[in-house]
């Protein structure tokens, strides 16, 4: 099973984006000028990854192996499986079975589209008979 790195790393570059996103809004601090200072840099931050998430996102979907349903389906896996991890180390949040069974399927779905792929095309098929 072939994977884009590029769409892994617009996945984990979302994740980032939304845990710097709700690092941003949870901040407190009684000095005022910290508190502006880290809300800043997590703004900035969250900014950065979200523009990182399309442009590895669309290198993704440029690249010749790997076709848009595999790109997002790589990309938002990976995106839910690392939310989910540095939602329980940074947060401590918990998901529930529902949540992971939800994730085993996404990584099902992403191996029958990555083994269809590999599967010659039905036009090659058609111009061998």
């Amino acid at each position: 099973m072939k994977l884009n790195k590029n769409a892994i790393l617009s996945g984990f570059c979302a994740c980032l984006g939304s845990c710097f996103g709700k690092l941003s809004s949870i901040v407190t601090v009684e000095n005022n000028a910290i508190l502006y200072t880290i809300t800043s840099i997590n703004i900035a931050l969250m900014l950065l990854f979200n523009g990182l998430v399309w442009t590895f996102f669309v290198k993704a979907l440029q690249s010749k192996d790997c076709n848009t349903a595999t790109a997002t389906v790589t990309s938002s896996g990976a995106n839910y499986i690392l939310s989910a991890l540095l939602g329980w180390l940074i947060f401590g949040e918990t998901n529930c079975g529902l949540y992971w069974f939800g994730i085993f399927l996404i990584i099902i779905g992403l191996a029958i589209i990555n083994k269809s792929d590999e599967s010659p095309k039905f036009e090659e098929k058609l111009k061998k008979n």
